[in-house]
């Protein structure tokens, strides 16, 4: 997403919310990952320097194991919205976007994109904590 917006003057602002790493170890990885998808283009697509914020409040106790944020994230949004998404990794990014509308990261009249990558099928191995009552 950032050397797209790069390459077509997209000035918008990018968060990313890491599952397994700090924030302060994650910005160099994902540094190398644009600089290296920007060369398989052409070197000037970066116009202007990483747009990216990184928030790792949702790390939980270890990578792959799903957080109660995550899973209440989950839940609200099959319920709301009829959306699934997976138990552990992009339940933990809409928990924080969950948390940042809450907090006012955003304001009312912002439109917001949520990148759903996938992963619902994953659902099926959690299901004692996705369904507890069941």
């Amino acid at each position: 997403m950032i050397v797209g917006f790069s390459a077509l003057g997209v000035n918008l602002p990018i968060h990313g919310v890491s599952v397994k790493y700090d924030a302060a170890a994650m910005a160099p990885i994902v540094q190398s990952l644009v600089h290296q998808t920007a060369e398989l283009f052409s070197p000037d697509t970066l116009s202007s320097p990483l747009s990216l914020a990184i928030s790792d409040s949702f790390i939980g106790e270890a990578y792959g194991l799903p957080t109660p944020a995550g899973l209440e994230a989950l839940r609200m949004l099959a319920q709301v919205e009829w959306i699934l998404i997976d138990p552990v990794y992009t339940s933990k990014a809409m928990a924080w976007l969950i948390d940042a509308i809450k907090s006012g990261t955003f304001t009312s009249d912002q439109r917001i994109l949520f990148l759903h990558t996938g992963g619902s099928s994953s659902l099926f191995g959690y299901s004692d904590l996705v369904l507890p009552d069941q």
